[in-house]
């Protein structure tokens, strides 16, 4: 779990900077952004993910879409929700997804 990289899914642009300042605060750690189901399936396609994570601000709705879509296409990608909550909670999420 040393070198990661997510890829954040959100409509909240100050939600999503302080995600990736917080990302790229961990050695090896990095993030990319992206608002919503179709910009989601375009990044997927041309870099490789380790986590989506998913943000504030996207419908419960399109949640289940990407969810669905990156099980089915891509099962290897761990899939986080998180809407908040501090950087403990996120590194506990990320350690959770990544020990099952």
């Amino acid at each position: 779990m040393d070198d990661l990289h997510f890829l954040l899914v959100g409509t909240h642009a100050q939600m999503l900077t302080i995600l990736q300042r917080v990302i790229s605060q961990r050695e090896g750690w990095r993030a990319t952004s992206c608002t919503g189901f179709e910009t989601l399936k375009a990044a997927l396609f041309f870099e490789t993910y380790d986590v989506v994570l998913l943000s504030s601000g996207i419908s419960s709705d399109e949640e289940n879409a990407i969810q669905m879509y990156v099980a089915q296409h891509y099962p290897s990608i761990r899939v986080i929700v998180h809407y908040g909550g501090g950087s403990g909670l996120l590194f506990n999420e990320v350690q959770q997804a990544f020990s099952s």
